[in-house]
C-alpha cells in the first residue's frame, strides 16, 4: 500500500508529488495521457515538441521559480520582453508600455490616462477582500469610466467569459493586473518567463526528480473510480488494476472529480462541485513560414453567431525554422473530450 495516489500529472499533481516524495512518502501519480504536463502538455510535429496551448510565467511568479531552483535548473529559465497588442476597428495597436497607452488613439487623451490609472488603482489595493463585493465590470467602470471599459475591457471580458462576463469578480481582475504589473522591465515594458524546451520539458524534469526520490509516475493510466471503506478512501481503480492507498489527491477539473467521488460522497457535496461552471478552450496551432506579425500576444475581438469571442495569438520561431501561431477561443460548456 502506498501513502498517496495522485490523480493527474499536470503541474498541480506533479508539484504535490515532488513535495511528498522528498519528505519520504510513498506516492504514485496517475495520468491518462501519454505525456505529463496536463493543459501545459505538448505534442510532436516532426522532431519538434509544440505546446498545446499558449503558456508563460510572470517574473513575479516566485513559487514556480523556487521549484525550478530546487531542481537545479535555473539556467533553463528564459526571460523575454514581449509585444502585446490589440486589434481594434481594423487596425493594430501596440499596448506593451506606458508610452503605448498614451498613444492609443481609439481613446480620448483623458481616457488614455484613465486606462493607465487602472494599474495604479490595483497597486493601491492592499486587501483583496475589500473587492469581493464588486464585479470586475463595476470596479472598472468606477476607476476608468465608460469609454475605456467599452473599448478595452468589456470585449476582453466577454471574449474570455462569454455569458458570465458580468459576473466575474473584481478580485480575479485585480490579481491579473497585479501579476502583469509586477512583471516589468526597467523601461516599463512587459517581461515574461519561459522554460527552455517548453513547459513539457519542465514536466519531464519534475517526473525524473519524483522517480529519483522513489516515487512512481504512471502514464497512459486512467482512473475509473475511488475505493472506500468505513468512511475512508482505500485506493483507486485504474485501467491497469486497483492501487491501494492511504489517501488520494485529485487534481482534475471539478466536473471530473465529481464523477469520481459521486459513489462515495454525500450528494450535497457532489452538487457543490457541480455548481462550479466551466468554460472550454479551443486552440488552433498553425505552423507558418514567417511570422504573422511582430506582436507576440494579440487580443482580437470578433462576432460569431452574435456572440463575441476573443482570439489570443502568439508566434515564435521554433528549432525547425518555422513560426508557430496559436489562435484560441473560449466557449461555454465543459467537455472531457472534444466531440462528447
Amino acid at each position: 500500500m502506498i501513502d498517496a495516489a495522485i490523480v493527474g500529472a499536470g503541474f498541480t499533481g506533479l508539484s504535490a508529488a515532488l513535495q511528498l516524495a522528498r519528505k519520504g512518502y510513498r506516492i504514485c501519480v496517475l495520468e491518462q495521457d501519454k505525456e505529463p504536463g496536463g493543459l501545459a502538455g505538448s505534442f510532436w510535429v516532426g522532431n519538434e515538441r509544440l505546446e498545446k496551448f499558449y503558456h508563460h510565467w510572470f517574473t513575479s511568479d516566485v513559487h514556480i521559480m523556487d521549484l525550478i531552483a530546487s531542481l537545479g535548473r535555473e539556467d533553463r529559465i528564459l526571460r523575454r520582453p514581449t509585444r502585446t497588442g490589440m486589434y481594434y476597428a481594423h487596425q493594430f495597436y501596440r499596448l506593451s508600455s506606458p508610452r503605448d497607452v498614451l498613444t492609443f488613439t481609439p481613446l480620448s487623451f483623458i481616457n488614455r490616462l484613465r486606462l493607465g490609472y487602472v494599474a495604479l488603482a490595483a497597486r493601491r489595493v492592499k486587501d483583496w477582500k475589500s473587492l469581493e463585493q464588486y464585479t470586475a465590470k463595476e470596479w472598472l467602470l468606477k476607476h476608468c469610466g465608460e469609454q475605456v471599459f467599452r473599448v478595452v475591457w468589456e470585449p476582453l471580458l466577454i471574449g474570455k467569459f462569454g455569458v458570465y462576463a458580468d459576473e466575474v469578480s473584481a478580485v480575479w481582475f485585480w490579481n491579473k493586473l497585479k501579476l502583469r504589473g509586477g512583471s516589468r522591465g526597467q523601461g516599463g515594458e512587459e517581461v515574461l518567463a519561459y522554460y527552455k524546451g517548453g513547459f513539457a520539458a519542465l514536466a519531464d524534469d519534475i517526473v525524473a526528480e519524483i522517480r529519483r526520490q522513489g516515487g512512481q509516475v504512471r502514464l497512459n493510466t486512467s482512473v475509473a473510480g475511488i475505493t472506500a471503506s468505513r468512511g475512508r478512501v482505500t485506493g483507486v481503480r485504474t485501467s491497469s488494476g486497483t492501487i491501494e492507498a492511504k489517501s488520494v489527491l485529485l487534481t482534475t477539473p471539478l466536473p471530473v472529480a465529481a464523477e469520481l467521488l459521486s459513489p462515495i460522497c454525500r450528494r450535497s457535496y457532489i452538487q457543490s462541485l457541480e455548481q462550479i461552471r466551466y468554460l472550454s478552450n479551443i486552440c488552433i496551432v498553425l505552423e507558418l513560414k514567417k511570422a504573422l506579425s511582430s506582436t507576440y500576444w494579440l487580443n482580437v475581438t470578433f462576432e460569431v453567431s452574435s456572440v463575441s469571442r476573443r482570439s489570443l495569438s502568439n508566434a515564435k520561431r521554433g528549432s525547425s525554422g518555422f513560426c508557430h501561431l496559436r489562435s484560441a477561443a473560449y466557449v461555454s460548456g465543459f467537455r472531457r473530450q472534444l466531440g462528447n
